[in-house]
């Protein structure tokens, strides 16, 4: 039977093993200031330690948080397994997609009495096969009332920055470009109707999502402009005609913020954009890479070439230069 230390609970090995390591750096500290500090003996993050000795993280504050709302992600799950206290989830981004996401924040939290979504779920809505429907009036105040209770909500409506003004760019499609339209709808929906058949769910495959989805950006990006669309299912591709159009009209060579720019590199284009000197070049951005989280005050223009998927998505993509230390009007 293993022993245990009677200051600390620690089973005897562990805490010899954490003794030595203290007395270490302090030694250390005392009479060699400039010697490397002895290796601590466990992992920083994982390490059962903090449970051991009741002295978890205070606080663990996760920002962007929309990125890890898959409950069945490695990252999400990975973080629930972390010793915190308190959780501060921050996110300026509105989800884009069911209202159920919502509980992948809420399983980060303690204190609530819904140990899976299914009891969420049941608790502010009801389902229909399996479709998920919306919380009917009574149960949906219930809901926003439950939401209150622990969300803080800074609006855009509360910065004291120029308004942004919206000019909206029209065009008539033709006839052909109206069949399109027509034909990419009928497929989706076809594809959407098949997927959600009860009992059809155990027999779907990854392609039957990646082909119904498809269908259904290629309808949105028919409505669009031809000449854009060509190539607007690769959007970094688009992005290459856009750099190449700026060199040919004016000689300008714009940033880029994509996909072919690496992870390392993006802050040092960021500032060298920033600080750029008049006449300022043109930064180009994805959506994947800077259309959430990112801070580009520096620009007041901002030109969404095409639809997206959904409008939460447009708003963000707006909001990187409209937002907080925005000293000049936004033009959209």
């Amino acid at each position: 039977m293993p022993s245990y230390s009677r200051r600390t609970g620690l089973p005897s090995s562990k805490y010899a093993a954490l003794r030595q390591w203290v007395d270490g750096v302090e030694a250390a500290n005392d009479t060699q200031p400039s010697k490397k500090m002895p290796e601590r003996p466990v992992l920083s993050l994982f390490s059962p330690i903090y449970e051991d000795t009741g002295r978890p993280f205070p606080y663990l504050i996760l920002d962007e948080v929309q990125f890890v709302k898959n409950q069945l992600s490695k990252t999400h799950q990975a973080i629930k397994q972390l010793p915190y206290g308190a959780v501060i989830c921050a996110s300026g981004t509105i989800l884009p997609n069911q209202w159920t996401d919502v509980y992948g924040f809420i399983s980060f939290l303690a204190g609530h009495p819904f140990y899976t979504e299914q009891e969420f779920v049941r608790v502010f809505a009801s389902r229909y096969g399996n479709r998920v429907r919306d919380p009917p009036p009574t149960k949906r105040a219930r809901l926003i009332k439950f939401l209150l209770a622990f969300t803080i909500r800074h609006p855009a409506s509360i910065l004291h920055i120029p308004d942004a003004v919206y000019t909206t760019v029209r065009f008539d499609l033709n006839a052909v470009e109206e069949d399109h339209v027509v034909y990419f709808t009928a497929k989706f929906y076809e594809a959407m109707r098949f997927m959600k058949v009860p009992g059809l769910s155990a027999i779907q495959t990854d392609d039957d999502a990646i082909n119904a989805q498809a269908n259904a950006v290629r309808a949105q990006q028919w409505a669009g402009h031809p000449a854009l669309f060509k190539v607007i299912s690769k959007f970094v591709e688009f992005l290459d005609l856009v750099a190449e159009a700026f060199i040919r009209t004016t000689k300008t060579l714009a940033f880029r913020f994509d996909g072919t720019v690496k992870e390392g590199d993006r802050h040092t284009t960021r500032g060298a954009w920033s600080n750029s000197k008049s006449p300022h070049p043109p930064i180009l951005v994805t959506a994947g890479a800077g259309g959430a989280g990112m801070n580009l005050q520096a620009g007041n223009h901002v030109v969404r070439c095409e639809r997206w998927w959904t409008e939460s998505e447009e708003m963000q993509a707006d909001a990187r230069c409209h937002r907080k230390n925005q000293a000049k009007q936004v033009r959209v």
